[in-house]
C-alpha cells in the first residue's frame, strides 16, 4: 500500500510536469549574470574617504610615495591609539 502511494504520487508529479510549459531555461546565461547593485554618488564617496585603498583603487594609486606613506602613518597611528584607548 505504501509503495502504491510512493508510485500515484510520482506519476502525479510526471504528467503535471509534462502538462506544464517550461518557463525556466537554466542554459540560458542571463539568468547566472549577478546584476551590480547600483549606488549612489554620495554612498561611492564615503566608501573612498573610510577605504580607500579597497574602494577607490585609483585614487590611491594617483598619490605620491609620499602621501601614500604619511597616510599609513596616521592610519597606524589611530590604530594604536584605538588599541591603547580601548575603543572600538
Amino acid at each position: 500500500m505504501k509503495y502504491l502511494l510512493v508510485l500515484v504520487v510520482a506519476m502525479v508529479t510526471q504528467v503535471y510536469a509534462m502538462n506544464n510549459e517550461r518557463t525556466f531555461d537554466p542554459s540560458d546565461p542571463t539568468i547566472w549574470h549577478e546584476r551590480p547593485s547600483v549606488q549612489n554618488r554620495e554612498e561611492i564617496d564615503e566608501s573612498c574617504k573610510m577605504f580607500q585603498p579597497s574602494a577607490c583603487p585609483e585614487a590611491y594609486d594617483s598619490q605620491s610615495d609620499t602621501q601614500r606613506e604619511k597616510r599609513r602613518r596616521d592610519d597606524k597611528w589611530r590604530n594604536n591609539q584605538i588599541d591603547k584607548l580601548g575603543v572600538k
